[in-house]
């Protein structure tokens, strides 16, 4: 049969995350494009998540799975608003695409992590590629799962000083993302 248009095919109505972690199930079948003068007139439907994160710096961790095509979610971004186009993108510290994120039925997945987010409501455009397709192209809509977990961290605020390389250390176990250095020339 025919399915209708998702709950949460539009910003204004996206599914309120603010408990973490937590899984649901849902799809871009049936999903209308948004916003094509922003995101292109070539992009997939898109369905919407918004993200309340409860802590002074949050580490993000978002999980889409599905069968059997390429998840993408929005070139990995979070928006602050429901605006088009939205006042700000953050981009992710950290994508993968793991040989198997979700479990061992063959299903296919994205995982996206965004650090030292500070408290605060976030939007997730959630849309799905499927694999092999360009987009804009019939056959992108798909049933997923997301997982979306927060936890606290601990502010992280770099000083350059000394060499290339000088940047201070956060935590035990900190990562740097920093690829070149505190004197980098972008």
């Amino acid at each position: 049969g025919t399915r209708g248009v998702p709950a949460n095919d539009e910003c204004v109505d996206a599914v309120l995350i603010d408990t973490f972690p937590t899984t649901l199930s849902g799809t871009t079948i049936g999903a209308t494009q948004d916003c094509p003068e922003f995101w292109g007139e070539d992009w997939p439907p898109l369905v919407w998540y918004q993200i309340d994160l409860p802590f002074t710096f949050n580490e993000l961790t978002i999980e889409i799975c599905g069968d059997g095509v390429d998840l993408f979610a929005t070139a990995a971004v979070l928006v602050s608003d429901c605006d088009c186009p939205p006042a700000e993108f953050l981009t992710t510290s950290d994508t993968e695409f793991p040989a198997d994120p979700c479990d061992s039925t063959g299903f296919q997945g994205f995982v996206m992590r965004f650090s030292q987010l500070p408290a605060g409501t976030y939007y997730l455009p959630l849309r799905a590629n499927a694999e092999g397709t360009e987009p804009g192209t019939v056959g992108e809509e798909m049933d997923f799962e997301l997982t979306v977990d927060a936890v606290e961290e601990t502010e992280c605020n770099v000083v350059c000083e000394g060499d290339p390389e000088g940047e201070t250390t956060c935590f035990d176990g900190y990562d740097d993302e920093f690829n070149a250095g505190c004197f980098a020339d972008p």
